[in-house]
């Protein structure tokens, strides 16, 4: 956060109340409420490529601040309120997390579940849930079928009814990081990474039947020459094929890396990592038959059906760099610059080091899991990546821009003046970013980069 926002933070704090009363009041009939994190966007029924909305904000006058979680439907060309529940404080939580399926929403309130009508926002049941959910953790509420899954900040992870609430199983894990990095869904299986045992340091992949909550397999990397489990290690999952990559290191050998097959627990492949390479890694990308490991001096490139890894040198020392994806045959990745001043370039790269364009970033640091640290975003779309920024100069404006995914040119580009650009978060469909910022909500079209006050 720079120091002109830190002022205007600290400011603003003190006289919240007025400042938002005197600002907001009568504008409209929400013009008084303040959006806090991410809005949700629900598919509308029958629309593609609109949302309905559910946001989570807070109504604040000199006397009070009360919480709602607010249904807005498409209607249209415009947006209606549909429904709005009150919350209680406790209840709220500084990032909204809910899922939903065809006719219910399943909303996190604290440390309670609760299954909404999504029609009129009744209440159809409430779950206690072991504790709240990190804010950092993206992937830490799930259903499968007739569970919903909820990963707490006491590394519990639990399994709801979806039809009563009743809690069906609860698995008490023991790696308390579990909390932050969450689980993953894989066909109609929970996947994870948790120790062994607790207070060691070996981990393994835990694979658990969703029906109620037992452990189907564990997969360990084992030490090539002994059989033994490694005494370090890290596993990245890939979804898309279904295995688990595995770093690891032995007492009696150099550092290897090993695939093993999610559904089976058998071992696909196993292959010694270049000499001088750890297991440590920095960021990862799984492409289409490749895994792109960034490590601090270059980078791996793992064939992933044959194991064959091949050693790349970082493009460009005086830079840390993290691959974002694929688009269009080229890898598209972000760079820090390290030396000298710290600056943000997106790049394009061919065959994972050569450096065909650069796009120097107007904002500071790119937008993580806790949105309040953050001033830029980036999106992936058929037309060519979309960046949305948050600047101060020469005034507190959000700039949107549309870069070439071949040569980095802009494409199209956008701004709109605000009053503060204070970065709550930025939620995506496929047709619209959601953009909150200060309590309102500003919906960035991706096609056309049009700027528009979504809420209030």
């Amino acid at each position: 956060m720079t120091d002109k926002r830190r002022i205007l933070f600290i400011i603003c704090a003190i006289s919240a109340g007025a400042l938002l009363s005197s600002l907001l009041a009568g504008c409209c009939p929400y013009g008084n409420r303040g959006v806090r994190g991410v809005v949700l966007p629900i598919p509308a029924s029958g629309d593609s490529q609109a949302s309905d909305l559910l946001i989570t904000n807070w109504e604040l006058t000199q006397e009070s601040k009360t919480f709602h979680v607010t249904y807005v439907a498409k209607d249209g060309d415009k947006r209606k309120v549909l429904w709005e529940k009150a919350l209680e404080e406790y209840d709220y939580w500084y990032i909204p997390r809910a899922i939903f399926d065809e006719s219910r929403i399943y909303y996190l309130a604290g440390e309670r579940l609760l299954a909404l009508n999504q029609q009129n926002g009744s209440t159809v049941w409430e779950a206690p849930i072991s504790d709240l959910v990190s804010i950092s953790c993206t992937s830490c509420i799930d259903k499968v079928r007739d569970r919903v899954f909820v990963l707490t900040t006491d590394y519990v992870l639990q399994g709801v009814d979806a039809g009563s609430g009743e809690i069906a199983w609860s698995v008490r894990l023991n790696n308390p990081s579990a909390a932050h990095e969450g689980f993953s869904v894989i066909g109609d299986q929970i996947v994870l990474l948790d120790y062994i045992e607790p207070g060691t340091s070996e981990q393994a992949v835990h694979v658990f039947d969703p029906d109620d909550g037992s452990l189907i397999r564990r997969i360990s990397p084992t030490c090539p020459e002994s059989g033994s489990i490694s005494w370090r290690n890290e596993a990245l999952i890939d979804h898309t094929n279904g295995q688990v990559i595995f770093l690891h290191g032995c007492s009696t050998s150099g550092p290897y890396m090993q695939s093993w097959n999610l559904a089976d627990g058998e071992m696909v492949w196993q292959s010694p990592l270049p000499e001088g390479k750890s297991i440590s890694v920095k960021s990862f990308l799984f492409g289409r038959d490749t895994l792109y490991l960034d490590e601090y001096q270059g980078r791996l490139e793992v064939t992933l059906s044959t194991g064959q890894i091949k050693y790349l040198p970082n493009p460009d020392p005086d830079y840390d760099f993290t691959l974002l994806g694929e688009q269009e045959g080229l890898l598209i990745g972000i760079a820090r610059r390290t030396r000298g001043t710290t600056r943000y370039e997106l790049w394009g790269l061919k065959g994972v080091a050569e450096r065909i364009w650069s796009y120097e970033m107007a904002a500071d640091t790119s937008l993580g899991p806790d949105p309040s640290s953050g001033d830029w975003a980036y999106r992936f779309t058929p037309n060519g990546i979309v960046v949305i920024l948050m600047l101060d100069d020469p005034e507190p404006h959000i700039s949107a821009v549309l870069l070439d995914p071949q040569n980095g040119q802009v494409v199209r580009q956008s701004e709109a003046a605000v009053e503060v650009t204070s970065l709550d978060g930025i939620a995506w469909d496929s047709a619209t970013a959601y953009v909150t910022l200060w309590g309102d909500v500003y919906a960035v079209d991706l096609e056309s980069l049009a700027i528009k006050v979504e809420w209030p």
